[in-house]
């Protein structure tokens, strides 16, 4: 059946003005057609190039936002983003998060420091969207990738085997029929739209007004500064130097009352009467109102149509997840997407898509729903009790530890069965990561010098982490590599690590035996098998290779018998 967007309903993918026309003029039929260009979309082309998909990404618009929109890029993004671009590039960009200043009140209540995650990236980065979509699309340029601007979807049918699409731009109208449909194209998806899926939720009942622009007299070393007070929430985040991002909510009696963007004596007036005082503001770049919707679909898969990002859920701001949420939607699609569509891997192994990553979405709607009615509490009594908590939680370093991690998604985790994933290995620190939890990183040598872990893991490949014994590696490493069924040796890695030698020769690697035990779970004689996006997958005992050989006739696909 023909799946139409109504004549009304823009995303990410439509226009009128400057386009690729040699693009057009092509007319290929690409594996995956990405609908919407923002850092979702732009997210989910790098991640297939890494993997040597061929795709087209569209978008509506004549150029990338302007506007500052989201502003957070957290560690466990950035590990992701940095298997496809340098992530050094926002990295440079960027603010360093430091430390989080809460008052209440007009008073301090609590410093929780944001440095000591178990990241090399730290929590994160304070980056306008607009610098972070720049970043990737300059990157996807010198991958040889060009969006197509001022292009829109008009009309799309799955017929089972490929998507037909109509597309229209400057150059005309034209129809293909790519392998694959992605709608990345934001909270007004013409995705979701033509497939008539129902975007559950409810909209929050306050009126939100932004600022971003200097405020003078706040302390240096504030990344964050959430502000509490009966009235209502007011959260500075610093962009760069003495220039913050405004956010403060105010009572909204009337849902179809008109929006009215704030000045900038509305914007002192709440600094004045909600912040700690001698707060400044004054030359603001944009200044605006919106509401907060809590949205999300079902399913993120329907046949070859998938989605991400907004056009698949929407969040309270509160925690700043949104857009990476949506960047991880996208890392953890193309490499699955990629083994399905090469035969590699079944259809079920994509059918995962949409179970991790809705799961994930469930869990951010519920988090920040309950941060955003925690912050906004009005209640006096109410108001007390939480600054109490926070107070006290605040003061012991492992419930710091825990937020933490929270706030830089490296506590994010699948169930340990999502995909297969299963321990065979009883016999290492239970303190370890298990399958379904992200591998955290580790200073490995080769013969080229010092590395790291992560470094390794950022081959498109699985990655089958072998730590072998001096004496008898040898027959560890020919029992895993000749069980590795045929239609899988092409898509794993196989990384022959050393923890007793300290010189690595050859392709061995060398590193702590400590690290490999207690950081990976990853004692002598044992493996790990390491997803594509840096998950724990399996981990069992080199001469019991039998897991791994189930695991991949498992989800073999069709060019494949295992």
């Amino acid at each position: 059946m023909l799946k139409r967007s109504p004549p009304d309903a823009h995303g990410a993918s439509g226009g009128l003005s400057h386009y690729h026309s040699n693009m057009a003029s092509e007319n290929r039929q690409p594996c995956v057609l990405i609908c919407g260009a923002g850092p979702v979309g732009l997210a989910l082309a790098t991640q297939l190039a890494r993997h040597d998909i061929d795709f087209r990404i569209i978008d509506r618009n004549e150029s990338r936002t302007e506007l500052s929109k989201a502003l957070v890029i957290f560690a466990r993004s950035l590990e992701l983003l940095h298997t496809g671009v340098d992530a050094h590039s926002f990295i440079d960009a960027g603010t360093e998060m430091e430390c989080a200043q809460l008052f209440a009140g007009g008073r301090p209540l609590a410093v929780l420091p944001l440095k000591g995650t178990d990241s090399p990236f730290g929590t994160g980065i304070m980056l306008p969207q607009a610098r972070t979509e720049q970043i990737l699309e300059e990157s996807l340029d010198a991958m040889g990738h060009t969006v197509e601007r001022c292009t829109e979807l008009t009309d799309f049918t799955d017929l089972g085997d490929r998507v037909r699409c109509t597309i229209r731009g400057p150059g005309g109208e034209e129809t293909i029929e790519p392998a694959w449909l992605a709608g990345c194209d934001g909270a007004h998806s013409i995705v979701r739209h033509g497939l008539d899926l129902e975007f559950k939720g409810s909209s929050v009942q306050d009126r939100w007004i932004l600022a971003d622009c200097h405020v003078k007299g706040i302390d240096p070393a504030a990344t964050i500064i959430p502000s509490f007070n009966h009235e209502g929430m007011l959260v500075l985040f610093r962009i760069k130097g003495d220039r913050f991002r405004v956010t403060a909510n105010t009572p909204l009696n009337n849902p179809e009352q008109p929006r009215v963007d704030p000045t900038l004596e509305e914007i002192q007036d709440i600094l004045d009467r909600r912040g700690a005082g001698q707060w400044h503001a004054c030359d603001p770049t944009w200044l605006t109102e919106f509401r907060i919707n809590e949205r999300m679909i079902d399913h993120f898969r329907h046949g070859r149509c998938l989605l991400a990002g907004d056009a698949a859920h929407i969040h309270s701001p509160a925690g700043g997840q949104g857009m990476n949420t949506g960047m991880q939607d996208a890392c953890n699609l193309a490499w699955k997407l990629a083994l399905v569509h090469k035969g590699v891997a079944s259809d079920a192994l994509l059918d995962s898509y949409s179970d991790e990553r809705s799961e994930i979405g469930r869990q951010l709607l519920v988090n920040t729903g309950r941060m955003l009615r925690t912050a906004t509490l009005r209640s006096r009594i109410t108001s007390g009790l939480r600054n109490t908590a926070i107070r006290f939680a605040m003061k012991r370093p492992k419930l710091q530890a825990r937020f933490r991690n929270f706030l830089s998604e490296l506590s994010i985790s699948y169930p340990a069965d999502s995909i297969g994933g299963s321990d065979h290995a009883a016999s290492h620190d239970k303190a370890a990561p298990g399958p379904g939890h992200r591998v955290p990183d580790l200073a490995m040598t080769s013969q080229h010098g010092v590395d790291s872990l992560h470094d390794q893991l950022a081959d498109p490949r699985f990655s089958l982490l072998l730590h072998i014994e001096t004496e008898d590696g040898l027959e560890q490493v020919a029992t895993i590599e000749n069980a590795i069924p045929h239609a899988w040796r092409s898509s794993i890695q196989v990384l022959k690590i050393m923890s007793s030698a300290p010189h690595p020769t050859g392709s061995f690697l060398h590193a702590e035996e400590a690290d490999l035990e207690h950081r990976i779970g990853l004692p002598r004689g044992t493996f790990a098998l390491v997803r594509p996006d840096g998950y724990l997958l399996l981990r069992g005992t080199a001469m019991d290779p039998a897991p791994l050989v189930e695991w991949c006739r498992r989800f073999t696909g069709p060019n494949g018998t295992g």
